[in-house]
Formats: structure tokens, sequence, C-alpha cells
């Protein structure tokens, strides 16, 4: 979910002349097949770059898979375009944000630059034969902070494409590895790019290039579909759950699955659960019957923490976990534990007895440094700010999203 508010509508913007359009005379050395759709709707600006189809790139040659993936923020409320996983590891992701007006990029390629050609040349190539075979691209810019962070060339890159009402613009990140190319960026209409463009720029600098991993161990590309759809079917068959959300938790670029009965009927296995994948199967992390005794999920997407509460007879407890090799491990917990005689609590960390000065500076750096967290609940996927003010805790509703029905879910791992 885009979190910048969209302010009025502002006056198109014109092309501006440093452009340089697809299929340009800047450098035509070497630009990679597009994928797909773009193959048929942009054969001319393809011939123009001068592509040669029966090149063959040094990675497809020694058959090198891809095990490299870029990792963004997850958000909310996603809508998915396009989900291709290839068997050489390489994938193509695109997804719409719930307010439907910035697509979200997630690519890999095989490198098919040439030796001695400018960087810079097979930015603006990778962009217009894989993401928009239109596009007019900016001279793209070494970026040193994620150079250094991902310890391999990375270079920023905006472009514009379409023109009146359907002209966008986009910035991205490319990042060239010896054997594959990289793309992450977001994109909108033109009318909407400068009120978003800070956003657009955070998000990119908190990106990180993580490993697939070993398949054998954790579930990897189309292998978690499978894991995920089973267990859907088995949990609405039951009629232990009908509602389901994709959430990337831990930042991996595989997401985990939250699963819920939204009748909220209490039951001996739980009503909400909250699964991820592992070994070629769903393995389920949490679950608690959501609304009963203070017991919830929650999750802060993207950073890895996953906080269970619960409490009853005047004991509230927050524990904390986050995912490791495919397990919840716990992090840590906060208790409150009121004495009914007096009415007065005894604050804990772990084991640890604390004062209530103490417990809530911890509960701020625990938790509230985690804002803001999607609940998984009965009622909606919550997402809140969760506080300790005064000898309380107070949970402020920032948005509510729909869960996917299985048929949606099916749907969208196709």
């Amino acid at each position: 979910m885009i979190r910048k508010s969209i302010l009025a509508m502002i006056m198109v913007l014109s092309m501006t002349a440093g452009l340089i359009g697809c299929g340009s005379e800047a450098d035509t050395d070497s630009v990679p097949a597009p994928s797909g759709e773009q193959a048929s709707e942009n054969p001319e600006a393809l011939e123009e770059a001068g592509q040669d189809s029966e090149e063959v790139s040094d990675a497809d040659e020694e058959h090198h898979n891809n095990e490299l993936v870029i990792v963004g923020r997850s958000y909310t409320g996603l809508t998915n375009i396009k989900n291709e996983n290839n068997d050489d590891g390489t994938y193509f992701y695109e997804d719409l944000t719930s307010d439907g007006i910035t697509v979200i990029t997630n690519m890999s390629y095989p490198n098919s630059q040439r030796d001695g050609q400018d960087p810079g040349a097979y930015v603006m190539n990778i962009i217009c034969a894989q993401i928009d075979g239109d596009a007019k691209v900016d001279d793209p810019v070494s970026n040193d902070a994620l150079s250094e962070k991902f310890t391999y060339p990375v270079y920023t890159a905006t472009w514009e494409s379409g023109s009146n009402e359907d002209s966008k613009k986009a910035i991205g990140v490319v990042v060239l590895t010896d054997l594959y190319t990289y793309y992450y960026g977001f994109e909108c209409p033109l009318d909407y790019y400068e009120d978003n463009e800070e956003f657009y720029k955070e998000e990119l600098a908190d990106l990180s290039l993580s490993s697939i991993g070993d398949a054998g161990e954790v579930s990897t590309g189309a292998e978690y579909v499978g894991c995920y759809l089973d267990i859907a079917t088995e949990l609405a068959g039951a009629g232990t759950a009908d509602s389901f959300a994709l959430i990337d938790v831990d930042a991996d670029g595989v997401p985990e699955l939250a699963a819920v009965d939204s009748k909220g009927e209490q039951r001996e296995e739980g009503n909400a659960f909250l699964f991820t994948s592992g070994n070629k199967e769903a393995v389920k992390l949490l679950s608690v019957n959501a609304g009963y005794d203070g017991a919830h999920i929650y999750i802060s997407a993207g950073k890895n923490t996953v906080l269970e509460t619960g409490g009853m007879m005047g004991t509230e407890f927050y524990t904390l976990y986050d995912i490791a090799d495919g397990k919840p491990e716990k992090t840590n917990e906060l208790k409150a534990i009121c004495d009914p005689e007096t009415d007065e609590y005894t604050y804990y960390e772990g084991e640890t007895g604390i004062t209530e000065k103490q417990y809530a500076d911890e509960f701020a750096k625990l938790i509230g440094e985690f804002d803001p967290f999607t609940g998984i609940d009965t009622d909606g996927l919550n997402e809140v700010n969760i506080s300790f003010k005064d000898g309380f805790v107070d949970y402020e509703t920032v948005s509510t999203q729909k869960y996917m029905t299985l048929d949606e879910l099916k749907d969208k791992l196709k």
C-alpha cells in the first residue's frame, strides 16, 4: 500500500529533450530479446536496436541458474499483474498497489552485456527490451550506495512512455552481476509521479539482494505455489478457513500465507493461521483463536517480525518471533500481570521484572519500532500502530484490507 497521499492532479509534463528513446542510435551493441507480449508488440524497436536473435550470452552457454532475488518492502492489498518463474531461476513479477496508481516491477534476466559495452547504454536497452518497449530513458546514474550494499554495479534510471492521458513515468534500479541482470522499479501515471517520487526513492534505497536459497531446504519460486494451494484447499475443505492472504514477512521474496475462518468460531486448532513454505510443503508457524482472550497474530511485513498477543485473568503477554530456517524463533516477550487484590500491574521482559517506565520503553523499542503491523484477524487484515500509553496498550487502526477467497488465491497463484 503506497503510504504517500496523492495530491491534486498536476499539469502533464512535456517530454524532456534529454530522454533517449528505445531503438535510438545511442548504443546498439547488445539488447536482450524481450519476453512474452513485448516481443510481438514492439518488433520495430528491437530491429532498430540491432538485436541478433541467434546470440547466446555467456550465462546461457554455461547454464548457471539464477540464485539471487531483489527484495523490497511487502504491501497489503496488491493485485498481481504478472507472475513468471522460469526454469533457469529468472522471474518477472508485476503488482498493482491497492490505490490503483503504482505498478511495482521485479525482474531478473540473463546478462547479455558485451565486453566493453557502456553500462549506461546497456541499462537503457534492458528497460526498453524487457520493461517497456516505448520507454524514453534518461541517462542512468550510478547508485553508489546500493552498489556498495550489493557489491555489484547498480544504476538508477528514470523513464517515460505513452502520451496524453496514457503518459506514465517510472524510476527503478538495475543491478549488473556477471551472469544476470536485475530490475526493480515503480511506475505510475505521469500526473501522480511528482507526489510519489520521494517515496519511490526511499523504497529503492531500502532494497536488498538476497539468495533464493537451497530449494531442498526452503521452497522458492513456483514451489511455494503448490504448497499453499494444497494447505488452503485442505483448510477450506475442512471448514477451518475460508479467507487467505499472501504477506512476505521475512523479505526473502517468498510470501507467507495467512488463513482465517471469517466466521470467527473458536476451535481447538485455532481460527487464524500463519504458514511459511519449507521442504516443499506448507509449515505452520502460528495459530490462535483470534479475538478470544486477547489472542492475535500481527505481522510487520518485510521486517521479519511476528507478534503474538494474548492473556486472560489479568495477564497480558506480547511474544515476538522471527522466521529462521522455516520456523518461528522466539526473540523476546513482554508480560504485564495484574494483582486482583491491589489492581496493580507487575511488568516483565522475559522473566526479568522491570518498572512500568522500563516496560513502556521496551514496548516502544521491541514493538513500536516495527509499526505498522498487519493483524491476521477474522474480520479482515487490520493494519495497526501498537503503542503503550499511560498504562494501557493502544491499537490505532490505519487501514483494513480484504482477504482473498480460495478461488481468488488460486487465480493469484497461477
